[in-house]
């Protein structure tokens, strides 16, 4: 999937056949992989456009027309999203509780590998959490201050996400006017994240509450 143009975001999630995200944990699980972005329909200052894709877990790849349905882009996609520009907001599709991380709603279907390619760089602004989990808990420090490593007994999980930037950084957003460009507190971003010329940080990290 290749995007050409300024982008407002780009939003990824776990979804129905309704095109509707899946809770955590959700029986049954998500039936598609969506990617939804939204872009500029055209040079310059142009309208805003949203375009949304879907990926089966036979690896098609649909994208959603005006109407409603679906066509077919190719009957195996290899998982890659680039984007020429920067990506002000990269986003999954949120928590059911803003204040539990736990009900982060899955930003990666289970069957779904997909790798975003920000050009310029991206800022992330919310969860990003695979449907199925390898690993319970978190790495946290325990009683005494101890070390409490997260138990990952589901490593035969095949989602994944990777995050590369050639040109540019990757941000956790913070401290931002607009919440829209913040990340929640106590994010979870599951994925692999690495940058070639710039930098993986939390954005104004020193500054805020």
């Amino acid at each position: 999937i290749l995007f050409t143009r300024e982008m407002d975001y780009l939003e990824i999630f776990a979804g129905d056949a309704s095109g509707n995200p899946v809770a955590a944990n959700a029986d049954p699980p998500a039936a598609f992989q969506y990617v939804r972005a939204r872009t500029r329909s055209g040079p310059g200052n142009s309208a805003w456009t949203v375009v949304t894709y879907r990926i089966a877990p036979s690896g098609s790849l649909e994208r959603q027309n005006a109407n409603g349905s679906w066509s077919l882009v190719t009957p195996q996609f290899n998982g890659v999203i680039y984007s020429e520009e920067y990506i002000p907001r990269l986003t999954g599709p949120g928590r059911t509780n803003s204040n539990q991380p736990g009900s982060a709603r899955p930003a990666v279907a289970a069957f779904a590998q997909l790798t975003i390619v920000p050009e310029e760089g991206a800022r992330i602004t919310s969860d990003l959490v695979y449907e199925d989990q390898p690993c319970t808990g978190s790495l946290r420090r325990g009683a005494n201050n101890q070390v409490v490593r997260a138990e990952c007994e589901n490593l035969d999980a095949v989602n994944v996400l990777g995050i590369f930037s050639p040109g540019g950084d990757i941000e956790i957003g913070h401290n931002n006017w607009d919440a829209d460009h913040n990340a929640p507190r106590d994010v979870r971003i599951q994925a692999s994240i690495l940058t070639s010329n710039g930098v993986v940080r939390v954005e104004d990290y020193n500054q805020g509450s």
